[in-house]
């Protein structure tokens, strides 16, 4: 099971600029962190409103990579830095 595999699947489903998606992991013994980063324009799109969204998402990530890689998921979005 790949976490970054997972996140991509889910991510994908609800943003528009697909080919801005990154997904950056960083992974210990214990932890997983996750960063996802997104264009501007998609960020509302993960977050949802008062937040909802991506708390459901992190509940959602919790569960399956507890049950699967035993580890704690650490999800932050942030928006992607345009190249210039």
């Amino acid at each position: 099971m790949d976490a970054k595999k997972i996140i991509t699947d889910l991510v994908n489903n609800l943003i528009d600029k697909k080919e801005d998606l990154e997904i950056e992991i960083i992974e210990n013994n214990t932890d997983i962190f996750a960063n996802i980063k997104v264009d501007d324009s998609d960020i509302g799109k993960i977050i949802g409103k008062n937040g909802r969204l991506i708390q459901a998402i992190r509940n959602y990530l919790q569960a399956v990579i507890v049950k699967h890689l035993h580890k704690r998921i650490i999800v932050e979005v942030n928006k992607k830095q345009k190249n210039i």
